[in-house]
């Protein structure tokens, strides 16, 4: 779904089965120009892989956005803490409900600054 969303605004998605392959294709190519990804996913976690991005020299400055239906506020809390820049309490979509950043907004707003 938020490879959909992604791609309808424009940009290119790549999209993973599970948290350790969304790291093993960073790690491949370190390129990218942002990163959304779910709370809960297979394999690694994403608050795991903020922490491995974070620690990654060549993945570190690359910003995150989460997406999860976990309502707890802790873990958006220790999301952010970790490193993410931006998340949605559910799907794109519905951001605007929760009061929360939309991420496909937010990597135009990013695009927007690199492009000034």
């Amino acid at each position: 779904m938020v490879s959909a969303i992604v791609e309808a605004e424009g940009y290119e998605a790549v999209a993973v089965a599970d948290g350790q392959q969304a790291l093993e294709v960073l790690r491949q190519d370190a390129q990218f120009s942002a990163a959304i990804f779910d709370m809960m996913m297979p394999h690694l976690l994403g608050l795991d892989l903020i922490v491995f991005m974070k620690a990654d020299e060549r993945l570190r400055d690359i910003p995150v956005g989460m997406i999860s239906a976990e309502q707890d506020p802790k873990i958006w809390d220790d999301s952010v803490t970790a490193g993410a820049s931006v998340h949605s309490a559910s799907g794109a979509d519905d951001a605007a409900y929760t009061g929360e950043q939309n991420p496909v907004d937010w990597m135009k707003y990013r695009s927007q600054l690199a492009e000034s």
